[in-house]
């Protein structure tokens, strides 16, 4: 929701151009966001299972796995982005056109993503806050590393006050 009666919709299931778009609470796309959507991310990184938050100012932060396909997607590390667009469709000013980087997703045995999906909070400040689970790649018939329960506190300007790759909450 958008906090005004109306939804963000988002895709990014594998292709490196996703969109949003913003539907106002009449069922009208919302100015500025045009009919196909608006840019988050561009290769070479490929989102999927993104999800949505609005930011409390009528604009969103898009968080996503995403895969840096610049070469080849095979078992390329999956990493947790976050975007933030404006009211009107555009990426808030400093954002880079990919989003920024908040941690490494989750990956099974075969070095594929494994559908880990983040989840995100407001704290009332203008900050999205987001929880992933994580675990490093392992080879088959091993045992596995643990997996880690992450989380990651992201201020409007994409500043990250929790460092680099969050904070540990659990293993």
């Amino acid at each position: 929701p958008d906090l005004a009666g109306g939804a963000y919709v988002v895709n990014g299931d594998d292709t490196y151009d996703a969109r949003a778009n913003h539907l106002l609470g009449t069922g009208n796309l919302a100015a500025g966001w045009g009919s196909a959507g608006a840019f988050f991310s561009k290769g070479p990184f490929r989102p999927f299972a993104p999800i949505v938050i609005s930011d409390c100012v009528g604009g969103a932060f898009v968080i996503s796995n995403s895969q840096n396909c610049a070469a080849s997607c095979a078992n390329d590390p999956t990493e947790l982005r976050v975007q933030h667009m404006t009211v009107d469709g555009k990426l808030v000013a400093g954002w880079p056109l990919e989003g920024i980087s908040i941690g490494s997703g989750l990956w099974n045995h075969y070095g594929n993503p494994a559908g880990s999906q983040p989840v995100s909070i407001l704290n009332g400040r203008g900050s999205v806050i987001i929880t992933w689970a994580r675990q490093q790649i392992y080879a088959r018939g091993t045992v596995p590393n643990p997996v880690e329960l992450r989380a990651q506190r992201v201020d409007c300007d994409g500043t990250m006050p929790w460092g680099e790759g969050g904070i540990l909450i659990h293993t």
